[in-house]
């Protein structure tokens, strides 16, 4: 049985009441915009949450309340990418890290926080399937929906009744020494960042702590009096979200064509409103590193408060500091973000990348093995570690296979085409050069792939055409340049080639084949002309 319908029409805990007083079995599925949530239940009784695409909070929530430290967490989390199939909890229970009875606690407070997450959802979709079993690994739960809904409502009351405003509230502290307060760790922490400046969502953002538990803490402080909101009439509110919205479009506007100077006011003026903004000191930090101040960009990305929802963020840096060969770092950001959402498969294929990179070739080809969600680029990269490796035929197998995801980028196709050459497939390989160029006209490495295949080939007159069209283009390439040389040298046309060279020389002075062949040919010029 399938049940179907709009969270417009009805609310997420109208739902669960349902299925509980049912005594159904099955999974319910939860889908808004990016977002993709299983709730499974089992006559009526909820025995688990799956968010999809996000970081399995457990280690974070252990960590808070002192059960383990950061380290010992790392460890785990390290050693469990040896075993992904071994769920967290019962690593930590098998490593006699923590009892049964801290994990079950912990797991039932981490689907309440999911649940009381999911209730503030007023649009999206749902589809309820019986008779599906849990999908869920590790230690086994049974929550009672009814409970958890009361328990869930209660909070919900609680938070509406310290009269805060939306997420663009701003609080300031009121005047009371430290030494005359009575807070612990978590509660310090959410009150150092509240300083008359940051919003309620920047402080939400950039903490390390989950947002229910934040916004807990805030009711407590609001109702102490040891913070207050500033008062803002609606209309001054909806300005100064519009003209922060302003800054930040017309900062990645003039970052796109290049103009820093201009995009880096945008995002200092962002800034100077809210000091922990990660987008606009990520942006911050983009700018200076093209600018070629590669310290002090790095201090600017270490100094962005990282959170739940900032993996994207670590994965972008891991990935600029990879390009930039700066391995260490980009493995450093990589990490962090594999903490945050170890099951990623982005972040996942850019730390197997990362080991390519350093030639760790069978560590890589192990992640990209256990990447569930297959693409184009997992093919790519896959094949790649399995030529690496010797393994031709597989690599083969696999970028065929990958071909019916319909890649977009040139690399593909040329990879594919260069093992169709290694196997003395010659007609294969043009093939696949001529259909990447089809998918990617504007790929320079599968049109020089494609020159390189007639130059070998001694299709002369194609291969010239298609080196004149790739000049013409704007590619100025010493290759192209010596190949057209020869070319026309074997046509008869000596000065021609000769002037051809001269350009390559140009392009790379170094190049001693060319400089010899400029010379072997002007004296084969220069007895030409004087009759011998």
């Amino acid at each position: 049985m399938s049940i179907k319908g709009s969270l417009n029409d009805i609310s997420i805990a109208d739902i669960l009441q349902m299925l509980s007083l049912g005594n159904k079995t099955g999974e319910l599925s939860i889908i808004k915009e990016e977002n993709l949530v299983h709730l499974y239940v089992e006559s009526g009784i909820l025995k688990g949450v799956l968010w999809m695409n996000r970081a399995n909070k457990l280690g974070k929530i252990l960590v808070e309340k002192g059960y383990i430290d950061d380290e010992t967490l790392n460890k785990v989390l390290s050693f469990q990418e040896t075993q992904p199939e071994i769920p967290l909890g019962e690593l930590l229970l098998d490593l006699d890290l923590i009892d049964e009875e801290t994990i079950v606690k912990n797991i039932k407070k981490q689907t309440r926080d999911t649940i009381i997450e999911l209730s503030e959802w007023d649009s999206g979709q749902f589809v309820f399937e019986s008779g599906i079993e849990s999908k869920i690994k590790g230690v086994p739960v049974s929550i009672k929906i009814d409970d958890l809904l009361l328990e869930s409502a209660a909070l919900q009351d609680e938070l509406k009744a310290s009269s805060l405003l939306d997420k663009e509230s701003i609080l300031i502290r009121a005047q009371i020494p430290d030494s005359e307060l009575s807070l612990d760790e978590n509660e310090m922490k959410v009150l150092e960042k509240i300083d008359g400046n940051r919003s309620l969502y920047t402080i939400l953002t950039s903490l390390p702590l989950d947002e229910f538990g934040v916004l807990q803490i805030i009711s407590k402080l609001l109702d102490e009096g040891i913070i207050k909101k500033i008062e803002l009439d609606k209309e001054t509110l909806e300005k100064a979200k519009l003209k922060s919205h302003e800054h930040r479009n017309l900062g990645v506007a003039f970052l796109h064509i290049g103009m820093y100077e201009e995009a880096l006011r945008e995002f200092n003026h962002i800034l100077g409103l809210e000091p922990d903004d990660k987008e606009a000191l990520f942006y911050k930090g983009i700018i200076v590193y093209e600018s070629g101040d590669t310290k002090e960009a790095k201090e600017i990305f270490d100094s962005i408060p990282f959170g739940d929802e900032n993996a994207a963020v670590l994965n972008n840096l891991s990935v600029i500091m990879g390009l930039e060969g700066d391995l260490n770092n980009a493995i450093k950001y990589i990490e962090k973000a594999k903490a945050i959402e170890g099951e990623n498969p982005v972040i996942s294929l850019n730390k197997a990348i990362l080991l390519i990179k350093q030639n760790k070739l069978e560590e890589a080809k192990k992640i990209i093995e256990n990447i569930e969600q297959k693409t184009s680029f997992t093919q790519f990269y896959y094949s790649y570690v399995l030529t690496k490796l010797g393994n031709l035929e597989e690599a083969l197998s696999e970028l065929k296979g990958g071909l019916n995801m319909d890649p977009k980028f040139g690399e593909y196709y040329f990879n594919l085409g260069k093992i169709y050459e290694a196997m003395n497939d010659e007609k294969k390989a043009e093939e696949v050069y001529k259909k990447g160029l089809k998918v990617d006209s504007s790929s320079i490495i599968l049109s020089k792939a494609l020159i390189s295949f007639y130059y070998r080939n001694k299709t002369f007159d194609v291969c010239e055409r298609k080196i004149d069209s790739l000049i013409s283009s704007g590619v100025e390439d010493w290759d192209l340049y010596f190949k057209k040389g020869n070319i026309l040298f074997q046509k008869g046309k000596g000065k021609e080639a000769i002037d051809t060279w001269e350009k390559a020389l140009k392009l790379n002075p170094d190049n001693e084949t060319i400089k010899s062949t400029i010379e072997t040919a002007k004296e084969h010029e220069k007895k030409s002309r004087s009759g011998f």
